[in-house]
């Protein structure tokens, strides 16, 4: 732990910003291809027109759908990668810093889906779980102390 080179929260939250774009693209063409004819079908309820109770139904459940998939697909992306050779997200590897175990080794799958987990409890109050890397000297999220993880420049 102590001679890990901790990346800066900075650089965390600009590999956050390219993260979300990334899983915005793919959300847009789920969206499109998956969903879109239900919201175009259903264009009625967009308008402020008087709401079928069915057509309502299907449009929120297909955005249900969608948001789930979304979660699925974040979990997997993040999990995924940061177990792998590469220890980080596609954002982790543009800014050119990955996350490590307190050894400073490759996390194990269970522990990387056990932090992407965490990461979704770490974003659903205000980003609490993030904020608290601002006010501990490893610079760790919610995320990573329950974890045991750490992110480090390369």
């Amino acid at each position: 732990m102590e001679n890990l080179k901790l990346a800066g929260v900075g650089k965390r939250i600009v590999a956050i910003i390219i993260d979300w774009v990334v899983l915005l693209f793919v959300q847009s063409i789920i969206g499109t291809l998956f969903f879109g004819g239900v919201a175009a079908s259903y264009s009625s309820i967009l308008s402020g027109g008087d709401p079928d109770p069915e057509a309502l139904t299907a449009l929120l459940t297909a955005g249900l759908t969608q948001n789930f998939i979304m979660l699925a697909i974040y979990v997997l992306y993040d999990g995924l990668l940061t177990s792998s050779a590469k220890q980080g997200t596609l954002g982790k590897m543009a800014m050119k810093i990955k996350v490590v175990d307190g050894n400073n080794q490759i996390l194990s799958q269970g522990t990387s889906f056990l932090r992407s987990g965490m990461k979704l409890v770490s974003g659903m109050i205000c980003c609490i779980g993030y904020i608290v890397a601002f006010f501990n000297k490893e610079e760790q999220s919610l995320h990573d102390l329950v974890a045991k993880t750490y992110v480090v420049n390369e």
